[in-house]
């Protein structure tokens, strides 16, 4: 009698809890994300270009969905200079042009991906006119939470890059960028394929432009680098 009412209270327990076992279950049989093969997103940029500023705040919108999923990268968008001692690249409007793109490069490659975006964001909020000077650079480095011996050390004292190592990561960058074909800030690839360019107004975007369109779209890459096949979204199991 006693083994029964055990017995009858272990299916009662089953019963009552497996609405809430089915999610954790069903987790297991995907990667967890912080596991899980991440989408390269690249933005083809200048960091004093309209274009990029007005891009870039929409994927600031993007990231708060799927920052976990991406693998966020600039490719520069400029010409090879070789007249140029200081670059080695043309600069869009002036050297302070490059300068932007060096501080951002820079950051990109010692510091987290989060930090390195909100110190890019930074950047654009303090206005384009002001984006790689040395003051917007250590303002945005504090306010980033970035350290600012990861600019100085690689950027120099002045932020510039001139004769430092964030000269050589922009001259190769660029030649990086014009080796995949992109010409046009900006230029919105996502695992290596163009899905959008934003020429003072939106093109070739066959997906769409919107917020939700970018975030369906590398979700539904995230899941085919992952081999994920359940109808389901994971997200929604939380």
């Amino acid at each position: 009698m006693i083994r029964e009412r055990s017995t009858a209270r272990t299916l009662l327990y089953f019963i009552l809890i497996s609405p809430f076992l089915r999610p954790a279950l069903a987790s297991q049989a995907v990667f967890p994300v912080n596991k899980a093969i991440k989408v390269s997103v690249s933005l083809g940029v200048a960091s004093r270009d309209d274009n990029a500023l007005f891009v870039q705040t929409v994927f600031d919108k993007v990231l708060e969905e799927v920052s976990d999923k991406v693998n966020m990268t600039f490719g520069y968008v400029k010409d090879l200079w070789p007249d140029d001692e200081q670059y080695g690249v043309r600069c869009s409007s002036d050297w302070l042009d490059c300068a932007g793109d060096v501080q951002q490069l820079c950051v990109y490659k010692y510091a987290p991906q989060q930090n390195w975006w909100s110190f890019v964001m930074c950047q654009n909020q303090a206005g384009k006119d002001e984006i790689g000077c040395l003051e917007t650079a250590k303002n945005c480095a504090i306010k980033a939470n970035v350290p600012w011996e990861i600019i100085r050390d690689c950027a120099g004292p002045d932020a510039n890059g001139i004769d430092e190592e964030g000269a050589q990561l922009l001259l190769q960058n660029v030649k990086d960028t014009i080796e995949k074909g992109i010409a046009v800030s900006c230029t919105v690839s996502i695992n290596k394929r163009v899905v959008c360019v934003h020429d003072n107004i939106w093109k070739w975007c066959k997906e769409g432009y919107t917020v939700p369109d970018f975030v369906r779209q590398i979700k539904a890459a995230w899941k085919k680098l992952n081999n994920i096949t359940t109808p389901e979204d994971p997200d929604e199991w939380e």
